[in-house]
């Protein structure tokens, strides 16, 4: 029971991680996220009018008017509310004047009372209300309240001069232009808790599966308005393949090649080999790949292997099974399956030699010898196993360096994986399937630790629960 309530509180740590970590992703992403929906990227933020009731909608509709987290830290002259109004013109310059001048109050009366202001103008002709809501979007744009105070009396100048009636409105706002300022209020800390907020609405929306609030404007790519499972689903499957096979090749070729090279320790010619792999390790991955494409896949040289895709351009034949289809489709894998995998074969044969090297020198290897046995039988008999199980913990976090890897080999190999989806999604700002993509590795990530886990508490009896394992 104490192992399954590790497993479950491990899995809980790391779905909270994930969820907060694609949370501040999306947070400090560039852009507004309500400008990048269909129909809204035309608009820019200086652009909006002051009455935008389309965004305005949108906003609330998303739930970016909620408080980002449970807790917001903020300061005496700037209500928390300000930061969450829909509109960004009237949001800064609330934020911006409520700073300055501590007067959150009487910055809301004369934000309140310009708008009225584009309500009265609406009952006049169409000259006068596009001459009011040009100088007052020209009002809503200033930083600082000396320059609202000069401004808006040049406003009303202007107003008179083109015969503009007079407005009840501005008769308040010009009552409250000598405020005292209290700008001390900036420097006296707050604190608001917020039960609803952005971060509880995005957690309850993927835990639940509901399309509501912040979730549902990334639940869909930006790019071609399908959902992110559908765009995932395939080029996820794609790249598990390539690195499970690339894990299993690695695996499957290492462990000999290590043996060999403990058994032949006292060769010259070994000993030549073990320092090559050292440099050989330092090659970059695409390098490599870029290598196999032109010996392997290119006319000048060994045209034996397709030199990008999954399968032919004019696709498989109607008339074959699957099998065949498996049999042609396995030459698109080789190469990409071994350049993925060339790093790691490497680093396997480093880690279990110096494992082995290691068991070599424990009392059971003196009896064992002492027994009679050869070398080549101690080393795959007895120190194989006990250095593969002190090296399985580096060897299957490995794992999740290919799916990584496999960004630079898709995009070598032309290979419609998550990698290539990757790269695609960054060059047109599709942030729903990136936020997707991230989610889903460590998702991945933490299932295989939790994975490994389990594997090395039934394999090694050392790590047996009434021995002390992991979440003993």
């Amino acid at each position: 029971m104490r192992k399954i309530a590790g497993i479950i509180a491990t899995l809980f740590v790391s779905g909270a991680v994930i969820l907060l970590a694609s949370f501040l992703l999306l947070k400090l992403k560039p852009g507004d996220p309500v400008l990048s929906l269909p129909g809204m990227s035309g608009n820019a933020a200086s652009s909006l009018s002051v009455r935008d009731q389309r965004y305005e909608e949108l906003y609330a509709q998303y739930g970016f008017n909620l408080p980002v987290f449970y807790f917001t830290l903020g300061n005496m002259a700037v209500p928390d509310s300000f930061n969450y109004v829909a509109n960004p013109v009237v949001r800064s310059f609330l934020i911006n004047l409520s700073r300055e001048t501590g007067r959150p109050d009487i910055i809301a009366l004369i934000n309140a009372q310009l708008l009225n202001c584009s309500e009265e103008a609406k009952l006049m002709s169409p000259d006068y209300q596009w001459i009011i809501s040009r100088e007052i979007m020209n009002l809503m744009k200033v930083e600082t309240w000396d320059q609202f105070s000069s401004s808006y009396n040049k406003v009303i100048e202007i107003w008179k001069s083109e015969n503009v009636p007079h407005l009840k409105s501005t008769d308040l706002i010009s009552a409250n232009l000598r405020i005292v300022k209290s700008g001390w209020k900036q420097w006296i800390p707050t604190m608001s808790f917020h039960g609803n907020n952005q971060f509880h609405t995005w957690c309850k929306g993927w835990l639940k599966g509901s399309d509501s609030g912040i979730v549902k404007i990334y639940r869909t790519s930006h790019l071609n308005g399908l959902p992110v499972y559908s765009v995932i689903k395939k080029p996820f499957i794609i790249t598990m393949i390539i690195s499970i096979l690339s894990m299993l090749l690695s695996v499957i070729i290492a462990i000999p090649a290590a043996c060999e090279l403990v058994i032949r320790r006292d060769n010259k010619w070994i000993e030549r080999l073990n320092n090559a792999l050292l440099f050989l390790y330092s090659v970059p991955v695409f390098w490599v790949a870029v290598l196999f494409l032109i010996f392997f896949a290119s006319p000048m040289f060994l045209n034996v292997f397709p030199s990008s895709g999954i399968e032919p351009v004019e696709g498989f034949p109607d008339d074959i099974g699957i099998f065949m289809r498996a049999f042609i489709g396995i030459g698109y894998f080789v190469l990409p399956v071994i350049a993925l995998s060339y790093g790691a074969i490497i680093f396997f044969i480093r880690l279990l030699r110096n494992g082995l090297l290691s068991e070599l020198q424990q009392d059971y290897v003196v009896t064992a010898r002492a027994s009679g046995y050869t070398e080549r039988s101690i080393v795959y008999r007895f120190a194989l196993k006990n250095a593969f199980y002190s090296s399985l913990t580096l060897m299957w976090i490995t794992f999740p360096a290919l799916l990584s890897g496999s960004v630079l080999i898709e995009n070598v190999f032309s290979i419609p994986g998550m990698g290539s989806l990757l790269i695609r999604s960054v060059q047109n700002q599709d942030h729903p399937v990136l936020i997707s993509i991230f989610m889903l590795i460590g998702i991945i990530t933490s299932l295989s630790f939790v994975l490994l886990d389990i594997v090395q508490s039934y394999f090694d009896p050392r790590l047996k629960i009434e021995k002390g394992g992991m979440y003993e």
